[in-house]
């Protein structure tokens, strides 16, 4: 049988929204509960009962979830269209009304390679539900009070009423634009579908925000990427690509002080992104910085001398395996460059379950639609969760598929990296069938691209567990970083992840400027 692994994993969410419509249609009270006798305890059961015969047609309390829903057509969102390229043209302004929308350009996979508002004011107290409670013919929600913590400094553009990457905070009082750099949870958490106010995305990230998060597309500014949007009040900004995940970019702000802004979010700095030519054109005033992997040992290849390793190591264990089944652990969103290039190295499709069809169908990319197929017996190669890549899961996959006599799992994860020992990376166990490939995003002593020894017997052991590296990372490396800072020269850096080490980061900064000048 065929593992429905997507839904396996949120088979807890579906549980979850069950019990919540099972309690908006039982008349539920909010006070003390109290105690009733055996009698009175059957009366209301049996009242329970006719209750759901006459609202269900005698089908029992069984409600069923339909979570796979289909995004519109992009030109429902509100969107803006292409204003100023690079030239000093006046941009077009963007509306912060609901009643606004426009076409926007977006990249493809396949192409792609604050200081405080001085406001001081506490963040205030809203009212998120806690308990639905219905009577037979009508619903009503019980509210408490909860208390969000401060927005952090570096998630505010100075100057102006606009955060980035900041939903979970409550409403932050004086912001009138949020802006979402990527679709990653931990830059959207706290975004849910009763959220209300402009949130400025690309296109590709709308799109996810409406499928799986419900947000209305009233709500949602579709920003085109290499162009200047006006906000208003003499403020101007730029989407630009930042390497990271499909919709992912970083946001170059043009202010009415004359400063820029640039807030990279999530990045990975390579050549693509140097050679934007925006920054020969500008001086950057203040870098708010992706600090993910801000130490010197962090050290690791482009993608593509990552991708293409690990492309060698598969044929390698394929010509030695001929019924060989390849899985490809990912996140909701990332990865998709690994079985891209599988794919067309292998020329074979890439199986994935429904919904993430749906979500890969966002990314608007005509050569990686073609390459997807629901039909998991017709492709050798498998797209899985991250969390799927474990000893017991993929024993049970493997064997759920008896065509295949060997699998290989591809489990390209940068977070391996925790100052490990050469010897504990490469775990030889035994275990019959199984092979997993982890591309470890910040190990540099990993056997496969940087041997200093090679395992006995060769790299690939038949009827053993294989945990080997290929350095892959879709944050910038130390060196990267330390290029990507040379090339703007901004006048200050503020760290965004990693922010409990900001003087040491700025420091080792202010080393690199004053060598350089």
């Amino acid at each position: 049988m065929d593992f429905d692994v997507w839904n396996y994993e949120s088979v807890k969410t579906r549980l979850r929204k069950r019990k919540i419509l099972e309690e908006v249609l039982c008349p539920l009270t909010t006070t003390s509960p109290v105690r009733m006798n055996k009698n009175e305890r059957k009366a209301s059961q049996q009242s329970l009962t006719k209750f759901f015969k006459r609202e269900n047609g005698d089908q029992s309390n069984k409600h069923s979830f339909n979570e796979n829903h289909s995004v519109e057509e992009a030109d429902s969102f509100s969107s803006v269209s292409s204003v100023r390229p690079l030239a000093k043209e006046k941009p077009k302004k963007l509306s912060r009304t609901r009643r606004h929308s426009s076409s926007s350009g977006q990249t493809t996979i396949t192409e792609f390679f604050k200081f405080p508002n001085g406001k001081g004011k506490a963040v205030e107290t809203v009212k998120v539900t806690n308990k639905k409670q219905a009577s037979s013919t009508s619903a009503s929600s019980a509210n408490v009070k909860h208390k969000f913590r401060r927005c952090p400094m570096y998630k505010f553009v100075p100057g102006t009423s606009f955060v980035v990457d900041a939903f979970n905070f409550g409403k932050i009082p004086d912001i009138e634009l949020y802006f979402l750099s990527h679709f990653h949870y931990d830059h959207y958490v706290g975004l849910t579908r009763h959220f209300d106010a402009p949130i400025c995305c690309s296109q590709i990230t709308a799109s996810l925000v409406h499928l799986k998060l419900k947000v209305s597309k009233s709500f949602l500014r579709v920003l085109s990427v290499n162009e200047w949007t006006d906000l208003g009040d003499d403020n101007s900004v730029m989407l630009i690509d930042a390497n990271h995940c499909p919709g992912a970019v970083m946001f170059l702000f043009h202010l009415k002080n004359d400063h820029y802004v640039l807030h990279t979010g999530d990045f990975r700095a390579e050549q693509v992104v140097l050679d934007n030519p925006i920054w020969s054109s500008i001086r950057v005033d203040y870098l708010y910085l992706d600090t993910t992997y801000f130490n010197p040992v962090y050290i690791f290849p482009c993608q593509m001398v990552a991708i293409t390793k690990m492309i060698s190591i598969v044929k390698q264990i394929q010509q030695q395996h001929n019924k060989l089944l390849i899985l490809v652990g990912t996140y909701q969103v990332g990865k998709e460059r690994i079985f891209t290039a599988l794919a067309e190295a292998l020329d074979c499709k890439v199986a994935v379950e429904k919904n993430k069809m749906q979500t890969l169908k966002c990314f608007d990319d005509k050569k990686l639609s073609d390459s997807l197929t629901l039909l998991k017996s017709s492709t050798f190669l498998h797209v899985v969760p991250m969390s799927f890549l474990n000893r017991q899961k993929l024993t049970a996959y493997l064997a759920s598929y008896p065509t295949y006599e060997h699998l290989v799992a591809i489990k390209p994860t940068g977070w391996e990296f925790s100052g490990r020992t050469e010897d504990s990376l490469i775990d030889i166990q035994k275990m019959n069938k199984i092979t997993i490939l982890g591309m470890l995003g910040a190990v540099r002593r990993v056997y496969g691209i940087f041997p200093e020894k090679q395992v006995p017997g060769g790299s690939i052991l038949r009827g053993f567990e294989m945990k080997t590296g290929v350095p892959y990372s879709e944050h910038s490396s130390f060196d990267e970083l330390k290029q990507f800072v040379l090339k703007l020269r901004p006048k200050q850096v503020v760290p965004t992840v990693n922010v409990s080490a900001r003087a040491e980061i700025n420091r080792v900064i202010g080393q690199w400027l004053n060598e350089s000048s």
